[in-house]
């Protein structure tokens, strides 16, 4: 096996003997080839850092965002407590007060009854 190696090696450097300009203009086609597809690569990254940048960006912005709600929500739940410790003081007050003798309406319905025969 290392022999059949061996004379495999040795047989591609006797005959893949290239000329110099060979060699350049072989190395110049490969450099051609793997040009464009680097450029596409490096284009590709930039586009992918722009992203980055933009969600980074809106990342801070949301962040600020839920910020502000969470302070919103937390407002609007104390002004939902005082509303409401309003409205059972209302309700108490309402239950506080009794009407006058004068404020009855079947009084009035009466006295307006006889004084309008």
């Amino acid at each position: 096996m290392k022999k059949t190696i061996t004379i495999l090696v040795l047989l591609t450097t006797v005959y893949g003997q290239y000329s110099d300009e060979q060699v350049l203009q072989i190395l110049e086609d490969r450099d051609a080839q793997w040009k464009d597809k680097i450029e596409e690569v490096e284009l590709l990254v930039d586009q992918q850092d722009m992203q980055m940048v933009i969600q980074e960006e809106l990342i801070s912005k949301l962040s600020e965002q839920a910020i502000i709600d969470s302070t919103i929500i937390s407002t609007k739940n104390q002004q939902i407590e005082l509303l409401a410790s309003r409205e059972n003081a209302n309700k108490k007050i309402i239950s506080l007060v009794k009407p006058r003798w004068y404020q009855n309406e079947y009084l009035w319905f009466v006295a307006g009854f006889l004084l309008g025969k």
